[in-house]
């Protein structure tokens, strides 16, 4: 924002302050507006956005005995604002539907009939597919269930489109010929290809802030919770855990787990990243329940995430212990993104204007948090109850601008979980993907006919003088052209599944997502009660399912597949293997393993060149 633009603002300030100072109903209000100028005298040009201008305004707005042409002025003055704000978007478009029909891309709402897809869970009006209502009304039922035309499609292998021996006569084969080609026209109504632009950087988070109270105790719904979101960060609060659990016994081996652990096995805080990402914990002398990890972003920027935990019983010391690192971390990476996440368990903040209104706590800890929230140019995105009528998990960022949505989520726990999608480029490892050959569905006995047209095409081709080499290439490329024609395969997929999770958990599960956000909106008792029963009807679902496929995999029958139980005792008691990310002498780090291995071999190569 501009000079002019800060001067207006603090004018703005100055007339709403002195308007209410007579006013002895508004002390909320005054609280509010003496933070703001206190804050613009501090954090200076930074710390103004649109946000806060039309938070400022709608404080304006509920004041008492205010004259038309005052309004129209401090209107006036906020749309000027508006105009120099920062993190106004020009252009932002058409809101996008939630949940978009995938034939006329159209919102479904309660009121439209639709159906959703019970494997990729897209909704289709059943009026664009043309289905009559006998058909809608049967759908009805939970033990049915509909899969949309793209899900009811074959997975064709790699081989079905590599046989050779399709052969097909063409009639009109005397049409042709070269000598009858009238060359290409002058023009055509057909544009020109033109080279299409590399797309920008930016990634989707999703991210997820739970408390899980146990989470050992909670390991098939929290796996069920990271196949059905898919997040990319987690952050965690009250695990419960202790340094002789591992944390690839309760993630899978596509995150990095970054956890503090409390001494006495209660509390505790995690931050899960996904192993694509380039991620590193940050070093903070701190006896706070608090966590911090660097994710790089492209342009050398930075990422920081935050999980912070306030037992309800801590002290003032605590309080000031935690705020103090936030604070160092902040002044340390100043061009940093912060996404800072938790359960602190202030309940008597009011978030939308700033002030405390409760008791629960002293006020010196709600003050000192909100100071630090303001010193550290935070805002606070969780405007809705996590746990009953209170706000106590909550999500900071110094980018509001970078968040695109912050919703509630059936959690796993008594608090709901917090589900937020933001915006950031970050650096990623790229993936690999291998081919997998299926030879149990292998036609042995044509690769075994052809495996003997080989042999005497080679005893053909080749004598005694013949050079090794090239007998050895043709011999080589003989095999694998067989193997690709006669054996199916399949590419790895990087997206995380769960064996277990069959039809029943997955349709149980968007049953307790839809009853929960049916809860919220209407608050009535019937539905509230109904959705408690839904979400233990899927915990036990979830357990059961876990269990029956565990109790499969380590049964006497499945000494016939060995790999199978010993890949799964593997993956309990063994944490990701491999050279973690190195940095290089310019500070910049790497994942590629070709520069790791440059970079552990710098040294080696120093020494011996001194010597």
């Amino acid at each position: 924002m501009t000079s002019p633009s800060i001067f207006i603002y603090f004018l703005f300030l100055i007339c709403a302050f002195l308007r209410v100072t007579n006013d002895q109903s508004s002390d909320i209000r005054k609280s509010y507006l003496q933070n703001e100028i206190d804050r613009l005298w501090r954090n200076g040009i930074h710390c103004i956005s649109a946000n806060r201008s039309l938070r400022a305004l709608k404080c304006m707005s509920t004041f008492p005995n205010i004259k038309r042409g005052t309004m129209h002025t401090y209107l006036y003055m906020s749309f000027i604002l508006l105009t120099c704000a920062t993190d106004i978007e020009l252009n932002p478009g058409p809101r996008k539907p939630k949940h978009p029909c995938q034939i006329c891309h159209r919102a479904v709402t309660w009121k439209d009939k639709a159906v959703s897809c019970d494997d990729c869970e897209m909704w289709y009006h059943a009026k664009c597919m043309n289905m009559s209502s006998i058909m809608y009304n049967c759908l009805k039922s939970p033990n049915l269930s509909w899969h949309c035309v793209a899900c009811e499609m074959p997975q064709f292998t790699s081989s079905f489109f590599e046989l050779q021996d399709l052969q097909s006569t063409n009639s009109f084969s005397s049409l042709d010929s070269a000598d009858d080609s009238f060359g290409n026209p002058d023009a055509c109504s057909s544009p020109k290809p033109t080279k299409q632009s590399k797309p920008k950087p930016w990634n989707t988070f999703e991210i997820l802030n739970i408390n899980f109270q146990s989470i050992r105790n909670k390991k098939p719904e929290l796996l069920n919770v990271i196949e059905h979101y898919n997040p990319n960060i987690i952050i965690g609060t009250e695990t419960w855990l202790t340094d002789n659990i591992h944390s690839s016994e309760l993630f899978p081996s596509s995150y990095n787990v970054y956890r503090k652990d409390r001494k006495g096995g209660y509390g505790g805080v995690l931050i899960a990243v996904k192993s694509d990402i380039i991620s590193e914990p940050l070093d903070m002398e701190t006896d706070s329940e608090s966590i911090y990890v660097s994710v790089d972003l492209h342009k050398g920027n930075r990422l920081i995430i935050g999980a912070l935990y306030r037992p309800p019983s801590s002290s003032i010391e605590y309080m000031d212990d935690m705020c103090t690192s936030l604070e160092k971390i902040t002044n340390r990476f100043r061009k940093a993104v912060f996404w800072v996440g938790g359960d602190l368990n202030l309940p008597d903040i009011n978030w939308t204007v700033l002030s405390i209104e409760g008791n629960s706590n002293l006020r010196a800890i709600n003050q000192r948090f909100l100071d630090c929230v303001q010193s550290c140019g935070m805002e606070q995105k969780v405007d809705f109850p996590t746990r009953q009528n209170a706000s106590l998990d909550l999500f900071l960022t110094n980018r509001p601008s970078l968040v695109d949505k912050c919703t509630a989520a059936p959690g796993i726990s008594d608090h709901d979980m917090v589900h937020i999608t933001a915006s950031a480029s970050a650096r990623k490892i790229k993936s690999v993907s291998r081919k997998i050959f299926l030879w149990n569905r292998a036609n042995l006995g044509t690769m075994k006919s052809s495996c003997h047209k080989l042999t005497s095409n080679f005893l053909e081709k080749f004598t005694t003088s013949s050079s090794i080499e090239t007998m050895w290439s043709f011999i080589k490329e003989g095999l694998l052209n067989l193997q690709d024609q006669h054996v199916p395969s399949k590419q790895t997929s990087a997206r995380f599944t769960q064996p277990w999770a069959n039809r029943d958990v997955k349709r149980i599960s968007r049953q307790k997502k839809r009853s929960f956000w049916k809860a919220r909106k209407t608050g009535k008792a019937k539905d509230v009660h109904r959705y408690k029963r839904l979400k233990e009807l899927a915990r036990s679902i979830c357990h059961s399912a876990y269990n029956d496929y565990i109790t499969n995999i380590v049964s006497p029958e499945s000494s016939d597949n060995p790999k199978k139980f010993w890949g799964f005792v593997k993956s309990l008691r063994t944490d990701n293997a491999g050279v973690a990310p190195l940095k290089d002498s310019s500070g910049i780090t790497q994942a590629d393993s070709m520069k790791k291995a440059d970079i552990l071999n710098s040294p080696v190569l120093l020494s011996f060149q001194q010597g």
